[in-house]
């Protein structure tokens, strides 16, 4: 009897989050694994596609250099806020704040997401317990850290993702024309998600740096039209 509830348990957790599947980005043929996450299809791996502008790389002693693609496979590209808006494929768009939401939402709220969202491995342990994730949505969320001011920072403790809304007021980077663009991010020592519209007043001194960019590379995740 035991089993048996156990074979459902696993069956019914693995067909409501990962269903994996492939796309292949017929720019420059590179294959990205997608899942299904409720009525979402997302890509389960950072975009690395190379545009002629607005994409940052980056090395493993955390300083950057045109075009250098050592760590494009592990982590992907990191892109400027009015790059990344353009840069996925057809077919698939930046997601928008309510997209971000209702993902969070299917894996069951801020506070337990991003245990759902984060990779099994790569993330430091800061000796709270956190850390890595369990990755059962298949979202696969890597630490890849961001862009700032030409160095590569927080690799390991942040993962960054822009959204393509703007305006907001929690959780957003100022550009040249003075509006702000919402990016939300996964911390280490922590397995809530801050996103979008959850009303989280920035505590910490790392928001406090965030606003102050003056140009700003972070990760893109495309979500299916």
């Amino acid at each position: 009897m035991k089993t048996t509830l156990l074979f459902i348990y696993v069956f019914l957790i693995v067909n409501l989050f990962a269903q994996d599947s492939t796309f292949i980005d017929k720019r420059d043929g590179r294959i990205y694994k997608t899942v299904k996450i409720g009525e979402q299809e997302w890509m389960a791996e950072n975009l690395a596609f190379v545009p002629d502008s607005g994409v940052f790389y980056y090395i493993d002693t955390n300083s950057f250099r045109y075009r250098d693609t050592t760590n494009l496979t592990k982590y992907g590209l990191m892109y400027d806020w009015e790059t990344s808006k353009e840069v996925c494929p057809t077919g698939w768009h930046l997601p928008s704040n309510g997209e971000w939401s209702r993902l969070t939402k299917f894996l069951g709220g801020k506070e337990v997401a991003g245990l759902k969202m984060k990779s099994t491995y790569g993330w430091v342990d800061l000796g709270n317990g956190n850390g890595n994730g369990s990755n059962l949505s298949g979202f696969n969320a890597l630490p890849g850290g961001r862009y700032h001011e030409g160095q590569h920072l927080d690799v390991g403790y942040y993962g960054r993702w822009w959204s393509r809304s703007k305006d907001g007021t929690r959780h957003t980077v100022p550009a040249r024309d003075g509006k702000k663009r919402y990016y939300l991010y996964l911390y280490a020592s922590s397995y809530i998600l801050y996103c979008c519209d959850f009303n989280n007043k920035p505590t910490s001194s790392e928001f406090v740096r965030v606003r102050t960019y003056k140009r700003a590379g972070l990760f893109v995740r495309c979500i299916k039209d």
